[in-house]
């Protein structure tokens, strides 16, 4: 869902920085050509019409950058308990059953694992939709 919404800002990112490029053309055009005033005003909206979305855009992706790696961090940080505390490595088994009671052997221990880790989310709002953010304690 987020990888979606991060797609389509830059998608929007782009088009943006193609109406810069085109509408700077055209202003530096009118500004050489004797109408300096209009392609000074016409400059001025490119600046806040097309500019200024755009570098909200990419401050937006830099958070929802944030979050997904936040996310990441939990899932790492739960594998790498999984690997340390129950002996689950990167092995190469010979039979796919093997892997499989190997896996299963780890699971069942960690069920029986007292102080298990503990995620806590937090709510925050990046467009009109609110997303958790994810603390792992």
């Amino acid at each position: 869902e987020l990888a979606d919404i991060r797609k389509e800002m830059t998608l929007s990112e782009i088009s943006h920085l193609i109406g810069v490029v085109f509408v700077t053309f055209f202003a530096a055009y009118k500004g050489f050509s004797k109408c300096f005033l209009f392609g000074f005003f016409v400059m001025l909206v490119n600046v806040l019409m097309n500019l200024y979305p755009s570098l909200l855009q990419q401050e937006n992706k830099r958070r929802i950058d944030k979050l997904m790696l936040s996310r990441r961090g939990i899932i790492e940080s739960a594998n790498d308990f999984l690997m340390t505390v129950f002996d689950i490595d990167h092995t190469r088994h010979r039979s796919p059953i093997n892997a499989v009671t190997h896996m299963l052997g780890a699971a069942l221990a960690y069920s029986f694992y007292d102080s298990k880790p503990a995620v806590f989310t937090q709510h925050f709002s990046i467009t009109s939709k609110t997303y958790p953010k994810l603390t792992l304690f």
